[in-house]
């Protein structure tokens, strides 16, 4: 049975390592989680996450959605595993205080734009955020030469004709397919937030993925939210 989830505002982290950071809550002194992946944090806004100084807290202001763990602290409470972090509200990308120069800028101002852009279009095609615009076929007449959709291998024994396809590839926000586990854990975390705000999925769900997504790998689970988006979003 899967466990529901609980949430917490978090208003200030404290980077630990070169990977992992504290996670403390509204009024809080010690951390309620830790972060694992600091890459994490560019979901909820924060760009420039690999410039946050070692040791000193920072203010923050975002959801982390969590399962009490089967491990306990030395007084008996349980741990919080994270399972993802959503933004409160209409949040900017931010970065730690510090000069950081007019590219680091530029690009925030463009990756802002661009979410807004993909928002925009999503709207208006009826279509799920993240995915790429359906292209019409081209006009005029057909190539020469054209290929099969599958290529036919010869079983050595038995002599039948068996087609082959290639597996089914999970494509990224330009059509590209994630390179690895670490970037549709990316993808998915960035895409369940504002799914269930839109009422597109339940918490109850987002929750279930992300625990199998422990023990399966990030790529279904990212695939299967991508799925029942399109299917919530999808013109009756």
């Amino acid at each position: 049975m899967t466990q529901p989830a609980d949430r917490i505002l978090i208003t200030k982290v404290e980077r630990t390592s070169e990977t992992r950071a504290d996670l403390i809550g509204k009024g809080h002194q010690f951390r309620d989680a830790i972060l694992f992946d600091l890459a994490e944090l560019e979901t909820v806004g924060i760009v420039d996450y690999a410039r946050l100084p070692i040791g000193q807290q920072v203010p923050v202001r975002f959801w982390c959605y969590y399962t009490e763990s089967e491990k306990t602290t030395s007084k008996g409470n349980p741990y919080k595993d994270v399972l993802y972090l959503e933004p409160v509200g209409d949040v900017k990308p931010t970065a730690p205080a510090g000069d950081l120069g007019p590219v680091v800028d530029l690009l925030t101002t463009i990756s802002a734009q661009l979410d807004t852009l993909i928002q925009q279009n999503a709207q208006l095609l009826g279509q799920s955020p993240g995915r790429p615009t359906p292209q019409e076929p081209p006009q005029g007449p057909p190539p020469l030469e054209t290929e099969p959709p599958h290529q036919l291998d010869t079983d050595p024994e038995a002599g039948t004709p068996q087609a082959s396809a290639d597996p089914p590839v999970h494509r990224d926000l330009d059509g590209s397919a994630p390179m690895n586990d670490a970037e549709a854990r990316r993808l998915f975390q960035s895409m369940v937030g504002p799914a269930i705000a839109a009422g597109h999925i339940p918490h109850t769900k987002a929750t279930e993925l992300s625990q199998d997504a422990k023990v399966k790998g990030w790529r279904d689970a990212w695939a299967t939210l991508d799925q029942l988006v399109q299917q919530a979003t999808a013109s009756p």
